[in-house]
């Protein structure tokens, strides 16, 4: 929590507490300080979420400029997740929501059009490629 959302959930918690110091709490009172206690609540639990996702986002960005960089040396999508230091299965999970492929078959089509590449620009057989 924030310093300013610290103060404003410590100033609902003083009124709530000073509602019930009363001879008779009322009930509506009482209900309209947990709704906003609790809309309080979500807002900063949406917030925290899109920053979540913010950062994942990034994850995967730096994962496809890795995987240009080094896709000849790493071809096992647990070495990027090592990198990007998350575990395979999360770092999966992720990278197919992102782009609706696994790392496999990101890392298999970017050697795939490497192949292509140099069939097209060299003289290279297939073999030598």
């Amino acid at each position: 929590l924030s310093s300013d959302e610290l103060v404003s959930y410590q100033m609902i918690m003083s009124q709530i507490t000073e509602e019930f110091k009363q001879p008779v709490p009322s009930d509506i009172v009482l209900r309209a300080y947990l709704q906003l206690f609790l809309a309080k609540s979500s807002s900063i639990k949406i917030k925290s979420i899109e920053k979540q996702k913010v950062y994942r986002d990034e994850k995967m960005d730096v994962f496809r400029q890795l995987l240009e960089e080094n896709f000849l040396t790493l071809r096992k999508p647990g070495d990027y997740a090592a990198l990007l230091a998350m575990t395979s299965n999360s770092f999966t999970k992720q990278c197919t929501r992102r782009f609706n492929k696994t790392p496999s078959q990101m890392i298999q089509e970017r050697l795939i059009l490497e192949a292509k590449k140099q069939l097209h620009l060299t003289r290279l057989s297939i073999k030598e490629i």
